[in-house]
Order: C-alpha cells, then sequence, then structure tokens
C-alpha cells in the first residue's frame, strides 16, 4: 500500500468549474478538494508542471485559484497543487470545504 503524500485532508465532492492553462483549458468537474489543491476531471489535459487557472462555481459566483499541475492522469484528467494563495483565496477555500463538510 502506497503511503499517504498529501498533507491536507481532502473533500471528494464535485464541483463544477473550469480551467486555463497554457496547452489550453475546457469546463470540468472539480474533486478531491484540499487547501493543497485538487483533482481536475476533464477531458482536455494539462503538461505537467504546467501554471493553470482553476475557476469554481460557488453559488452564483466563480472563485479562481492559481495552481500548478503536478500529476497526470490521462483516463481522468490531472491533479493541481495550489500555489500562490493569497490569504483571501486560502479563505475562500477552507470556506467551501467547512459547507462541504457539513453537507
Amino acid at each position: 500500500m502506497a503511503a499517504e503524500r498529501r498533507r491536507h485532508q481532502r473533500v471528494a465532492y464535485p464541483i463544477e468549474g473550469s480551467w486555463h492553462g497554457a496547452s489550453g483549458g475546457s469546463a470540468c468537474r472539480i474533486g478531491d478538494l484540499s487547501l493543497g489543491g485538487c483533482f481536475i476531471y476533464a477531458r482536455a489535459v494539462a503538461t505537467t508542471g504546467e501554471r493553470a487557472e482553476i475557476s469554481m462555481r460557488v453559488g452564483d459566483e466563480y472563485l479562481r485559484f492559481p495552481g500548478l499541475v503536478v500529476h497526470i492522469d490521462p483516463a481522468m484528467g490531472f491533479a493541481v497543487e495550489f500555489r500562490e494563495l493569497t490569504p483571501e483565496q486560502r479563505n475562500q477555500i477552507q470556506q467551501i470545504l467547512d459547507a462541504l463538510a457539513r453537507s
């Protein structure tokens, strides 16, 4: 069994969103969300090491978070590690996680 590498607790809940990076972008489903990153379920796949902006629909607004593609699963999508989050963005992610944990 592989050792768990994640530093942050994650919530497996699908969130509507999109991603955009140097290799393209598309609408997607965001899952396995944590303060450290998320998994992007998408047909269009980014490149490992690529910077990407992740947009999540929360209520009537879209929140944007910068990240770096750290793992590719060609059959499903890719993992993004959040990078250079502002304190406000970190707080927004924590609020999303708290709301999902209550549902």
